[in-house]
């Protein structure tokens, strides 16, 4: 779906003010995750003191480079990407993540999640 010049900035500074409030940012990549598990998974990161957003990879790119942070290869980002935000302790949101996975293995849920930056 195209968006406008305005709603690209916009998103750009939302992306912007997210980063500046981060203590320590990681991008995952997903696949096979519903709305449901979605949803729980957003809550578990929040209670853990941080922020999930699936991110438009050029505007987060984009975002990236006018916050001085390293950068990311388009490229490397492939499929639904989405940025962890940890706004309290540096580890709790990948540690909710590890959880998420353990736990739909054992539910047999088809589901893929890994690291990518």
């Amino acid at each position: 779906m195209a968006i406008t010049k305005q709603q690209k900035s916009t998103l750009i500074s939302s992306y912007g003010d997210d980063l500046a409030q981060a203590k320590n940012v990681v991008l995952v990549k997903q696949s096979g995750v519903n709305v449901n598990d979605s949803n729980a998974l957003r809550m578990s990161i929040a209670e853990a003191g941080g922020k999930l957003n699936v991110v438009r990879k050029r505007l987060f790119i984009r975002s990236l480079e006018k916050a001085g942070l390293q950068s990311v290869e388009h490229k490397d980002l492939e499929g639904a990407i989405v940025a962890l935000y940890a706004l309290g302790d540096e580890y709790a949101p990948m540690k909710a993540v590890q959880k998420f996975i353990k736990d739909a293995k054992k539910a047999d849920k088809k589901l893929t999640i890994e690291y990518v930056g």
